[in-house]
């Protein structure tokens, strides 16, 4: 049966009789998207010769094949996409069943680090950057 894009029959009717991996096989799936938005096998037929079918169970590889025919292609990745992913991947499995709430506050230890070296007010914006250029003047100073 063929059905639209809601999942409403379209051709209740039109039965589409095929051998599969033919070249007519082929081409109704290449062009099964463009006309319809969804199709299901109702029934896969054996030949037994002599004219005689049997009905047999739906192979998944049958089944697979067509609704592959109505899932958006997967891009290729760019090279810098690859890695990207595989370094997300990397991140997830090290902190996998990492769940303290703990971490490290390097900005928090520069500050603590730069009041035990001077008196001195930092700037009300200073980030992590200038923090670590003021404590190595500092230490370069001594």
């Amino acid at each position: 049966m063929l059905y639209d894009a809601a999942g409403n029959v379209r051709t209740p009717s039109q039965i589409v009789k095929l051998t599969h991996g033919t070249v007519e096989w082929k081409n109704f799936l290449n062009n099964l998207s463009a006309t319809f938005g969804m199709a299901k096998v109702e029934k896969v037929l054996a030949d037994l010769g002599n004219g005689e079918y049997k009905e047999v169970e739906t192979p998944v590889e049958i089944t697979k094949e067509v609704e592959s025919v109505f899932k958006a292609p997967e891009k290729e990745l760019t090279p810098e996409q690859k890695e990207l992913a595989e370094l997300r991947e990397a991140v997830k499995a090290l902190s996998k069943g990492n769940n303290s709430s703990k971490g490290i506050d390097l900005l928090a230890d520069l500050k603590k680090e730069w009041a035990s070296l001077t008196d001195a007010k930092p700037g009300k914006d200073w980030g992590v950057q200038d923090f670590q250029d003021a404590i190595s003047d500092i230490k370069n100073a001594k």
